[in-house]
């Protein structure tokens, strides 16, 4: 049987990323900065959206990938995304999570592809990536497994350190069957998903080796997910089918206004709570790739290449001093920073505003807008 279904990726890029704060801000989501300042190395600079659509274009052409983002961030994707077609990107008024982000693309590929069957890749907007190539080896495997086969096709990421910052994805003992094309990926049944444990369990999920880190990554036909999304998620699917009867007519505008009145109704609910969890076709890759989720600044300083002392500095203007400092993370778009005699702390400058903490606070950085806006109703 040969491979013969055209394939598609969706990125999804909505989200403010307020843990990255305060590089990332509600006006300047994170899927649109550039964490790494990767572009202090790279003179054309990129964001993490740009990036994510460079990696695809070893397994779809630029014309086959849709962005999934709020409303009013679609200004902000095509400055970063120059050249991908306008039409390629889906406006969501209201974040609902990643179950509507994933039904509302299904309905507009189904407005473009008709009667046609599709291979649809579904991937974050916001993860660091070292090797594009062995990407695109393992998303050309799963688009054949879910091709050939009819499941969802996962990627998990095999673990290198017991996280607890990640959900993991437990596999089945016995591969499946190779199918053709699948470039000698080996795919698993699933048993369980399991949310950030504690370190203790996170240790022994990567001592088994049959837990995997769940990258959020998702291969399927366009057939199987509107299916399982009309089975396990009803209430979204069915309030979002008067948007496709408005696409079927070739209305947009009408579209967007059957979203606006969907989205005020539809629950805000994961993919993997709504439908993984769920569904009986169901299989996973794993993937030895080096991957980060761009999460939070202790993420960062983890994905960044860091000296004999342990420190990260990451700056676009005048190189960050450090003296008798060990574990540190300093960010900069343009200011120079110092530090004296501490230890394992960020200290992170982005135009006017500036952060300090201790770097296993990173995950309370969020608390900071909502002070912020706390502030400013009060005001």
């Amino acid at each position: 049987m040969k491979l013969v279904l055209p394939r598609v990726a969706v990125i999804m890029a909505g989200g403010g990323g307020a843990r990255l704060w305060p590089a990332s801000t509600p006006d300047r989501p994170k899927q649109l900065t550039d964490p790494l300042l990767e572009r202090a190395s790279e003179p054309r600079g990129k964001s993490l959206l740009a990036r994510t659509v460079t990696r695809l274009l070893g397994v779809v052409d630029l014309n086959d990938v849709w962005v999934v983002t709020a409303t009013d961030q679609r200004s902000g994707v095509m400055d970063a995304v120059p050249d991908l077609p306008a039409q390629r990107i889906v406006g969501e008024p209201c974040g609902r999570n990643t179950a509507a982000a994933i039904a509302l693309s299904a309905i507009h590929l189904r407005a473009s592809a008709g009667a046609s069957d599709l291979i649809v890749m579904v991937l974050p907007a916001d993860h660091h990536i070292a090797s594009t190539t062995a990407l695109a080896r393992h998303l050309r495997g799963a688009c054949a497994i879910a091709e050939h086969t009819g499941a969802i096709v996962t990627l998990g990421i095999t673990p290198t350190t017991p996280s607890n910052a990640y959900g993991y994805i437990e596999r089945t003992d016995d591969p499946g069957a190779s199918v053709p094309g699948d470039e000698g990926v080996a795919s698993y049944g699933v048993s369980r998903f399991v949310e950030k444990p504690p370190e203790a369990l996170a240790r022994m999920f990567l001592e088994s080796g049959r837990f995997l880190w769940n990258s959020g990554i998702f291969v399927m036909r366009l057939s199987r997910i509107e299916r399982d999304l009309e089975l396990h998620c009803p209430q979204t699917w069915t309030a979002l089918r008067p948007v496709a009867r408005a696409l079927e007519r070739g209305d947009l505008a009408g579209a967007y206004a059957e979203s606006e009145r969907a989205y005020a109704s539809i629950p805000a609910v994961p993919i993997d709570v709504a439908v993984m969890e769920k569904t009986d076709h169901l299989s996973v890759v794993p993937a030895a790739i080096e991957w980060t989720d761009l999460g939070s600044w202790d993420a960062v300083y983890a994905a960044a290449p860091k000296d004999e002392h342990g420190n990260v500095r990451l700056c676009a203007g005048p190189e960050t001093v450090l003296i008798d400092a060990h574990g540190c993370l300093t960010w900069s778009d343009r200011a120079q920073i110092a530090v004296i005699g501490l230890d394992d702390i960020a200290v992170v400058q982005c135009e006017d505003r500036v952060l300090v903490m201790p770097r296993n606070k990173a995950q309370d950085v969020r608390w900071v807008l909502r002070a912020l806006r706390d502030r400013g109703a009060e005001q």
